[in-house]
């Protein structure tokens, strides 16, 4: 659906490979963790930002600098590259986070909890510092605003929490469920409307889980390079039923879309992609898809093109 010992260095072969001790070294020295979700022998943007972004002297004296402890989760196709037990670990760190797309850097607390990501390749490793900056800033406001809400009591002390909850990128609010709590507790009537909230999210959770085992039912221990057409017959029977939420009918076309893209059938994997940001188009990954993610398939398709017509240029001599 899309990263070694961990030490404060940044260069390319001292990121991480485990979240969990990623985590632990981040409580210990206080720092914020950087998490590269990438798909080292199917993926090209990966590849891309690895290489133009992420082993530039820039960026790796910037993640010094941030004193990010980073670690590279990956998924790969190949079925040697890593472990039945890592690829069963990073596939649940990859739902819990909802990375539906690849390369993905995410921030992170030493508790998990998420601040901001960046999709995809946006440029020079100048524009990726920004962009990662910008979401330290974010995680710096809701500290101060989260410190001074702790001041108060009752339902005032619920909305200067929820306005801390506000600060964040709304895919990350939901895993800051410590602070949620908090605020049910302090809105005991739910005139902040976050019980309501929540049972929302409760029966998206629910969606999303019987998609999620549906798929991996059909996966089952195969590798999934060898049983991704069944894997998106599952996916395109499943968007049959009309009950779906917006969000979840978002992640069954875009699954689709990566199954395709990963076959090298972009044409495909553009209409699914289309779909996806059809069925939630107000949703932060809708957009994500459209701004960064259907442009880069674009160049992909046009490169493909241009290659095709070389070849039957050449061929025709």
């Amino acid at each position: 659906m899309g990263v070694c010992v961990v030490c404060s260095c940044a260069a390319a072969d001292q990121w991480g490979t485990d979240l969990d001790e990623a985590l632990a070294a981040a409580k210990k020295q206080e720092k914020p963790v950087l998490v590269e979700f990438t798909g080292s022998d199917w993926c090209s943007a990966c590849a891309v930002l690895k290489s133009k972004v992420l082993s530039t002297k820039e960026f790796q004296d910037f993640v010094t600098k941030s004193r990010f402890v980073p670690v590279e989760l990956d998924y790969p196709n190949a079925a040697d590259k890593v472990t039945p037990e890592q690829r069963a670990t990073r596939q649940k760190i990859a739902e819990r986070y909802a990375v539906n797309a690849y390369p993905t850097l995410l921030v992170l607390d030493a508790q998990g909890q998420p601040y901001g990501r960046v999709v995809g390749v946006v440029g020079s490793p100048a524009q990726h510092v920004e962009r990662l900056k910008a979401i330290l800033d974010v995680r710096r406001a809701y500290r101060k605003q989260v410190n001074a809400a702790r001041k108060l009591s009752g339902l005032e002390k619920a909305k200067a929490l929820v306005a801390a909850l506000d600060l964040l990128p709304e895919d990350c609010r939901p895993l800051h469920t410590a602070l949620v709590d908090e605020v049910l507790e302090c809105d005991t009537e739910d005139v902040l409307g976050y019980r309501k909230s929540r049972e929302a999210q409760s029966l998206l959770d629910k969606q999303l889980g019987e998609i999620k085992a549906a798929i991996s039912e059909t996966i089952g221990e195969r590798n999934f390079a060898e049983v991704i057409g069944e894997a998106r017959g599952t996916a395109l029977k499943l968007l049959e039923r009309e009950d779906w939420l917006p969000f979840v009918r978002l992640s069954l076309h875009g699954f689709v879309s990566q199954t395709y893209m990963m076959e090298g059938n972009l044409q495909e994997s553009l209409k699914h992609m289309d779909a996806a940001i059809a069925a939630d188009p107000e949703s932060p990954e809708a957009k994500e898809m459209s701004s960064k993610g259907r442009g880069m398939l674009l160049e992909m398709i046009k490169r493909a093109e241009e290659a095709q017509q070389q070849q039957g240029a050449a061929s025709e001599k």
